[in-house]
């Protein structure tokens, strides 16, 4: 942001690798960060509008910038956005998993019961699984503590799970939701 002065950024939180590297680089009218103060909470893949070949490279040259120009000791890069797809079906939510990932480790300087009011309000208005990606954020920032950590294997979600949860997800999206979550159910029984 151009009101973040330079260097003087607490927390980077970003989806878009070469909007990150911007951050972190050397122009002064773009960095926001410092290696001493900075820490650093970003995708390190690519959306799924964004497969380019310069994306590709940014993804590529994050990591080593990140520990040049911020705390890269502490820094949480995964891709995100890939997690997201595999969890949520989309990478609409990618932002929230990285908010919940930088909440978890004390970066976002508010209670939880107000992180988790304001999410129910957004989900209030139709934007569905809020809350849940920001506590996916969390659990993938506990069990991934340090950037060469990595997660214990989980089992698939079994079919049937995943289509309740899709239902759920529909039914929960706004107006109309419920009613073609159950012409969906309705479906799914005439046709399994």
């Amino acid at each position: 942001s151009d009101l973040t002065p330079y260097g003087e950024a607490d927390l980077l939180l970003g989806m878009d690798a070469v909007e990150s590297l911007r951050a972190i680089g050397p122009d002064p009218f773009l960095r926001v960060s410092d290696p001493e103060r900075t820490h650093v909470v970003v995708n390190s893949g690519a959306l799924d509008d964004q497969v380019d070949e310069a994306r590709i490279r940014a993804a590529g040259e994050l990591a080593e910038a990140v520990h040049l120009g911020c705390r890269g000791h502490d820094a949480f890069m995964r891709d995100v956005a890939a997690l997201a797809r595999r969890n949520f079906l989309t990478d609409r939510l990618t932002d929230l998993v990285l908010l919940g990932a930088a909440y978890q480790r004390g970066l976002v300087p508010v209670t939880v019961q107000a992180l988790e009011a304001a999410l129910l309000r957004a989900e209030g208005r139709g934007f569905g699984r809020c809350l849940e990606a920001m506590r996916y954020g969390r659990v993938l920032s506990a069990e991934w503590g340090s950037d060469t950590d990595q997660p214990e294997a989980r089992d698939p979600e079994h079919p049937v799970a995943l289509v309740r949860r899709f239902l759920l997800e529909i039914s929960r999206s706004g107006i109309g939701g419920a009613r073609a979550a159950r012409r969906l159910r309705q479906i799914g029984r005439a046709h399994v």
